[in-house]
């Protein structure tokens, strides 16, 4: 009879203690209760159908009860400090400011469906990197609390970090001709870099030098292996060197902003292929023609005179057919590229057909249309020179002044494309033309 008693007794202590163990201590405590019970009234039976309670009995009753109960007392408590949220009392070395990561969590999924709204609203735009860096340094103040939000794209790999909300414009007075110090070691090692941390202290030792303020915080903005931006960060929430804010927050907002960047970056060549020409760069046709009518009607409200500049590369033809492709294509290139770099930001630019370019030229007169589209022709000659059979392509421009009538865009267009070929006629470099006058050049 006491193998049965003791048996039973030690599958209630193990069923109270894994009861306390998994339940927690109430729920643990309830069971315990219940085995307790029934313990005890098996022990009576027993122990009275076996000729009633032996000498000892009661103490051994007594015992084998509260053994039951402190067994899942004692288990439901251990639950109960192994289950404590890890938040509730922070790590050595860390601070309270580590401890919220639910609501960190929390930040960065709003801030998601705030870039998700923002990308909705502003991805039509012509230039949407000024609102977008606007929209980092709110995200990095909400997420983090940092200040002084600098942005910085890296158009190639030949050319300096410009200013995110100067990268789509001609103002070169604020490309950072040789980033050096923090943003230089960002650059060159793809990683991030961080004042609190020793081993980034170490490896810049001139940081405070840097010529670009005060760093606390700079990180690369990557694509495929590539950097593609930085972004530097002059002030994080008072004591950040010592925790706050935590190391995992800051590697994710990293990831967040490398994402919005890069979402972005396809949107907008996405835009681009639809509207660009890929060899040339520059505009197409149908796109030039959109852009065009509003700054035509603006000019006619306005009286502005505007003129319309055809550029041909004739022999361009020959070129392709001879199966001289990479030279043909190579000479469009090129011829895009030093179109754009000379046209102003006024006017508007694009490639009209197979060998001709198209340029709309804001606030001139006929003569100076005609200086312009001079020195144009002769830098083509120049940059074009070095590619091989070159020789045989001839750079012609044909020029319709908008003033006085006022004809329609499209009359002036035909109107540039016929000095064009008159000149080719004629053997001139360039003819213009302001309505119905004529003059040779």
């Amino acid at each position: 009879m006491s193998g049965v008693l003791a048996f039973e007794w030690a599958l209630m202590m193990i069923i109270a203690g894994v009861a306390g163990r998994w339940r927690g201590l109430l729920s643990g405590s309830i069971v315990a209760v219940c085995c307790a019970g029934f313990w005890l009234a098996l022990f009576l039976i027993i122990r009275n159908e076996a000729g009633g309670l032996e000498p000892g009995s009661i103490g051994v009753l007594t015992a084998g009860t509260i053994a039951i109960l402190l067994v899942a007392a004692w288990s439901g408590h251990r639950a109960g400090r192994q289950n404590e949220p890890t938040d509730a009392k922070p790590r050595c070395g860390a601070t309270p400011a580590q401890a919220p990561v639910a609501s960190d969590i929390r930040r960065l999924g709003e801030a998601l469906q705030q870039f998700d709204d923002w990308l909705e609203r502003y991805r039509h735009d012509a230039d949407p990197w000024p609102e977008f860096e606007e929209f980092l340094r709110g995200l990095l103040h909400k997420s983090c609390r940092a200040a002084r939000v600098k942005p910085y794209r890296i158009l190639s790999e030949e050319d300096a970090p410009v200013p995110l909300r100067a990268a789509e414009s001609a103002n070169t007075n604020e490309i950072i001709v040789t980033p050096s110090g923090v943003m230089g070691h960002v650059i060159r090692t793809g990683q991030s870099w961080r004042a609190s941390d020793p081993a980034c202290r170490a490896a810049v030792p001139d940081a405070a030098a840097t010529g670009h303020g005060p760093i606390a915080w700079a990180f690369p903005v990557q694509q495929a292996g590539r950097t593609i931006g930085v972004v530097t960060v002059g002030e994080l929430p008072p004591a950040a060197e010592t925790g706050p804010p935590p190391r995992d927050l800051l590697d994710t907002i990293e990831r967040l902003v490398s994402q919005c960047w890069v979402m972005l970056l396809e949107v907008c060549r996405s835009r681009a292929t639809a509207t660009t020409d890929p060899v040339s760069g520059l505009l197409t046709l149908s796109a030039f023609t959109e852009k065009a009518e509003g700054i035509w009607n603006e000019a006619r409200r306005r009286s502005e005179p505007l003129a319309v500049l055809i550029i041909a590369a004739e022999g361009l033809r020959t070129l392709e057919e001879g199966g001289r492709w990479t030279q043909a294509g190579l000479l469009i290139s090129r011829t895009g590229n030093l179109l754009a770099q000379r046209c102003r930001t006024s006017d508007l630019l694009a490639r009209f057909d197979e060998s001709r370019f198209l340029m709309l030229l804001r606030r001139v007169d006929l003569d100076l249309a005609v200086l312009i589209a001079g020195e144009l022709l002769q830098k083509l000659v120049a940059a074009t020179a070095e590619i091989p059979n070159s020789r045989a392509v001839r750079f012609r421009g044909g020029i319709a002044m908008g003033a006085g009538a006022r004809p329609d865009l499209g009359n002036l267009i035909t109107q540039a494309v016929e000095r064009c070929h008159q000149a080719r006629r004629q053997d001139l470099p360039l003819l213009a033309t302001e309505v119905q006058s004529e003059a040779a050049v």
